[in-house]
């Protein structure tokens, strides 16, 4: 699979997994399908998009940045949306469509990401928290599909300096922890130096797997 930066020729294949979404009801209140044409607008050249395509050059799933609110102010943020073909649903498609927005995102100044989700959506509520997305809220009864009134989860976010802080904090908690268990190491080891029978390792080894995990 290939990811690379959407251009206005996509418009027509994203336009038919865009509708994939709309028509299966899991992703968007909207209900009209949208047309090659009404995708075209979408490239305004500041918010990126990508595209995943397959070794054939299919494209399988898109992720797209769009304007959040038109004040000065928030000009670095931005909402998203990830969407993937049927067939290719549960494969890792949006993921990687996801990760190459992040990367384009932040490339271009943008410093939060923001969305709403479906409560009912949990596959895409995993994948987002997954890739460094938090929960915010709820909105209940936030606007009704096909007549039945549908809360969603409210701002999941992505902010580029929370997740660098998040990394940092992690890579200095376990160079602490590292630091941490070396010590009691040598002092096991000098206590098992006159008594043979005692059995540390096991414990040591349970130590290191839980600091591999955390990093």
């Amino acid at each position: 699979m290939y990811l690379r930066l959407a251009t206005p020729e996509d418009a027509s294949a994203i336009a038919t997994i865009y509708n994939q979404g709309i028509e299966d009801r899991v992703a968007t209140f909207e209900t009209r399908l949208r047309t090659p044409q009404e995708i075209e607008p979408w490239f305004d050249g500041l918010h990126p998009i990508v595209v995943l395509e397959t070794d054939e050059q299919q494209v399988i799933a898109f992720a797209s940045a769009s304007v959040y609110r038109p004040r000065p102010c928030y000009a670095g943020i931005a909402e998203f949306s990830v969407y993937v073909e049927r067939a290719w649903r549960g494969r890792g498609a949006g993921r990687r469509a996801l990760e190459g927005l992040l990367r384009e995102a932040a490339q271009a100044g943008f410093w939060k990401l923001v969305s709403r989700v479906f409560v009912e959506n949990m596959a895409s509520r995993a994948l987002l928290r997954s890739c460094g997305f938090r929960e915010v809220g709820v909105y209940e009864k936030h606007a009704q599909l096909d007549g039945v009134w549908r809360d969603v989860v409210s701002r999941l976010m992505w902010s580029q300096y929370e997740v660098a802080a998040h990394s940092s904090f992690r890579r200095l908690l376990s160079l602490h922890t590292a630091a941490s268990l070396w010590r009691e190491f040598r002092l096991l080891k000098r206590g098992n130096e006159t008594n043979a029978a005692t059995k540390p390792n096991r414990w040591m080894t349970c130590r290191l797997v839980c600091l591999r995990c955390t990093s």
